[in-house]
């Protein structure tokens, strides 16, 4: 069975009081049945929100003021127990439902939400894992985390895992207005490629409008990038492009990343780990210079 579900995208990083204003007026909207379940999505700036146990405790003022002098917004969170700090790098959500017995449910609700944000991170590249991290903020067995505690240090860092961390992930999809990853890909394109993955005029093709009618008189170099998306396909593909075509394999990149890369790392793979980034400056490189002596 199918269920509604109301997306919000955009925060108030100039205004955090504001913010947590909304999310309220969400969670109580949402609880009286005004809205269907609802997923709300955005960066919230520099903010510290602190909560229930910091505002009972005695130095609860000297951390305001603490806080504002460092550059941070003071807000009150509507649950939680210690102050949570957000940055520019932050990305922030919340999701509200109707539950008749949400004492009874949170830990459904905890683990629900960790395996959520595990799987759209992996998704993505992230190499992503549910369970607690030692000495962690705020620990739990839902903690959601890329990487692991460095061996030594006082403080020990923290050493990112995977080739794309979440960090840069964050940076690259959690700009305003939010955005998802695959929104920018038509399905016409999809419908597309499909009619044209044999490199020749057949009925697909004809069917589509699609002219594939002069691959033997292309002879352009070619630059391709396998992921772990299509199981070996694009390499095979573009040797099959160029066996047919006056393209030559001498002038052309092939780059094999399966498993490595999912199909999202090109774009936001640690720089230090990016096989793209290794390999088409050369390409270009190559590929300008040999059509400037063709001039």
């Amino acid at each position: 069975m199918s269920r509604e579900l109301q997306l919000v995208r955009g925060a108030f990083p100039d205004d955090a009081a504001l913010g947590t204003a909304v999310s309220h007026a969400i969670l109580q909207r949402v609880a009286s049945g005004e809205l269907p379940e609802t997923f709300r999505l955005g960066r919230p700036g520099r903010v510290i929100a602190f909560g229930r146990q910091d505002v009972a405790s005695p130095g609860y003022p000297r951390a305001v003021a603490a806080a504002r002098s460092a550059g941070f917004q003071p807000v009150e969170r509507l649950a939680g127990g210690r102050a949570a700090p957000y940055t520019e790098g932050t990305m922030s959500f919340s999701w509200a439902r109707a539950d008749d017995n949400p004492a009874r449910n949170t830990r459904l609700r905890f683990a629900e939400t960790a395996e959520l944000i595990r799987d759209a991170l992996v998704s993505l590249g992230v190499d992503a894992r549910i369970g607690e991290v030692p000495g962690e903020y705020c620990p739990g067995a839902f903690s959601v985390n890329a990487g692991s505690l460095a061996q030594s240090g006082d403080p020990r860092d923290w050493v990112d895992g995977g080739v794309t961390t979440a960090a840069r992930l964050a940076r690259a999809f959690g700009q305003e207005p939010s955005n998802g990853v695959e929104w920018f890909f038509p399905r016409r394109l999809s419908i597309d490629t499909n009619g044209a993955n044999q490199l020749r005029q057949n009925g697909a093709a004809k069917l589509l409008g699609l002219r594939l009618m002069h691959l033997s008189r292309v002879d352009l170099p070619l630059y391709s990038i396998e992921t772990s998306l299509a199981g070996g396909r694009v390499l095979l593909g573009a040797r099959n492009f160029i066996k047919a075509s006056r393209t030559t394999k001498a002038e052309s990149v092939l780059v094999d990343a399966d498993p490595k890369f999912s199909h999202l790392d090109p774009l936001i793979a640690s720089t230090s780990k990016n096989d793209f980034l290794e390999t088409v400056p050369g390409f270009l490189r190559r590929a300008f210079d040999a059509a400037d002596q063709r001039r």
